[in-house]
């Protein structure tokens, strides 16, 4: 079994109650679970992820309870501030007692492959969609983007930090991950490449996992989707310029949603709470099938 395996068995065997608190609990630990806050697609967009970080720190002071902040891939690349982003998440929350839980996506794998000695073309891509902006961030003018002039300029620290990114989170009842899951495979058999790429079957099939998926990758046009068995955050923030994080308060069955605007006169929206649909059970894989369409029926033939 490979080391990715190992890492995804012990997050989920480390996290089995739907409450997020273990069995035999006192109240005082119910009432000191954390609140729950998962950001969407960030894409190098350093001022709406600070001004979501004091917004959701707020709203935590706001509750009394600490914070965990999970952030579901797509970090970087495409906007033009992937470095502060980066050196945000490494300096850690505003307050003690929160933590940040950082996901892999698939733009933060984009960056390790196309730095991998001999890589050519995975470079090559790498600069086209939004490493370019990548490398600026880092200091590095558009004539010396070269992968070892690239690999200097974003130095170990930062390169060590995705190469440690984890690809799923799962914690009171949820299951944290950038892209989604494929229907009807156990958890600790679902690919990397899946968590990080999936899309139309993920959306297409009832995913047949026990939690509900909060993810992002695929983007909306400025909302968060609620839809049965899965949340969708990622509003497309590095077109839309909304940064949406979703707000999970323990033992609720209700979602709310903060966003992050570029709008200087109203920064910060607040989204009301929303029930979370759930899922549906996964069925036979003859289900999964695509629907063959109804032949036309011929036209009687001219006597």
């Amino acid at each position: 079994m490979t080391s990715i395996l190992r890492s995804i068995l012990h997050i989920v065997s480390g996290s089995r109650q739907a409450s997020g608190v273990p069995d035999g609990a006192t109240e005082d630990a119910v009432v000191l679970a954390p609140v729950i806050y998962a950001l969407g697609d960030i894409h190098g967009l350093d001022w709406q992820f600070g001004a979501l970080l004091e917004a959701l720190t707020a709203d935590a002071e706001r509750l009394d309870r600490n914070a965990v902040i999970v952030l579901l891939g797509d970090m970087v690349n495409r906007g033009p501030a992937t470095r502060e982003v980066v050196d945000k998440v490494l300096r850690g929350p505003l307050r003690a007692g929160d933590r940040f839980v950082a996901l892999r996506g698939n733009h933060e794998q984009m960056i390790l492959d196309a730095l991998v000695p001999g890589a050519g073309r995975a470079f090559s891509r790498w600069l086209d969609k939004g490493g370019v902006a990548t490398l600026q961030s880092y200091g590095l003018p558009r004539e010396n983007m070269k992968p070892d002039r690239a690999v200097e300029a974003i130095g170990a620290r930062h390169l060590g930090f995705l190469r440690a990114l984890p690809y799923m989170h799962i914690e009171q009842g949820r299951l944290f991950v950038h892209a989604g899951v494929m229907s009807g495979i156990p958890l600790e058999d679902q690919l990397p490449s899946t968590l990080m790429n999936v899309r139309k079957p993920f959306f297409s099939r009832p995913h047949g996992v026990p939690y509900t998926v909060v993810h992002g990758h695929t983007p909306t046009k400025g909302k968060p989707l609620i839809r049965p068995g899965r949340i969708n955050v990622d509003t497309g923030a590095v077109v839309t310029g909304i940064l949406t994080a979703g707000v999970f308060e323990p033992g609720s069955d209700t979602v709310r949603f903060l966003q992050a605007t570029p709008a200087k006169d109203r920064p910060i929206i607040a989204l009301g709470a929303k029930a979370i649909l759930p899922g549906i059970p996964a069925g036979p894989r003859r289900h999964e099938a695509p629907l063959r369409r109804p032949r036309k029926k011929r036209k009687d033939a001219k006597t």
